[in-house]
């Protein structure tokens, strides 16, 4: 009986330890399939790279941004609310970054840029967020034909607009005049669709990052 009983004990401290084990390990796979979980009270941080040379040295918070290629943008990173360091290798500032907002950095000749969006608190609609990275004073994002107005944005500012789900082609409009015309974009519920706009040959170039 004390034998059997021994064995009982044996047999509940090992499955306590292999749990403990191995409850690391699961939440470690997790982290691999799905990436690590934002803590509450998060800030969200991404660069866009507006130059025509790969951004390679660049750091959000002490955490290294992977290589961006010219108009490529990287992934969101999390870090606490706070003062962090940014930086784009050659060019350093440090930001205060409130909880539950979304940065984007801009990275073009003139340096770099911070821009705060806080989203909106539903998602049934999709969301436009319209950047005008070039020196036109106000640049226009319209319906392709030039009728309706989605969102108007002075040289190196954002605006956004909240749309309802549908596929559709836009328009960049100085005034009346259309500068470029985006490829056709499925606009989806509940998603964010970032359009920058940056100095081109002839005309800007559009760049679509959809989250």
């Amino acid at each position: 009986m004390t034998t059997v009983h021994i064995f009982r004990q044996h047999c509940w401290a090992w499955l306590v330890l292999l749990a403990g084990l191995f409850t690391p390990l699961a939440q470690a796979d997790d982290a691999a399939l799905y990436g690590p979980e934002a803590p509450p009270g998060s800030a969200f941080v991404r660069m866009f790279n507006a130059t025509p040379t790969s951004l390679t040295n660049a750091s959000i918070g002490g955490e290294p941004v992977e290589t961006l290629d010219q108009f490529e943008a990287s992934d969101y990173v999390f870090v606490p609310a706070g003062t962090h360091r940014i930086s784009t290798g050659s060019e350093a500032r440090s930001e205060s970054l409130e909880a539950d907002r979304y940065y984007t950095v801009t990275v073009d000749a003139g340096g770099l840029q911070v821009h705060s969006l806080r989203p909106p608190e539903d998602g049934l609609k999709a969301l436009v967020v319209f950047y005008n990275l070039t020196a036109d004073e106000a640049l226009q994002l319209k319906t392709e034909d030039g009728a309706t107005s989605i969102a108007e944005a002075g040289a190196g500012a954002f605006a956004t607009r909240e749309v309802n789900p549908l596929r559709i082609t836009l328009g960049v409009f100085s005034g009346d005049r259309k500068l470029a015309t985006t490829e056709p974009v499925n606009l989806a519920r509940g998603r964010a669709f970032s359009l920058f706009v940056t100095p081109g040959r002839g005309q800007p170039r559009l760049t679509w990052v959809i989250d």
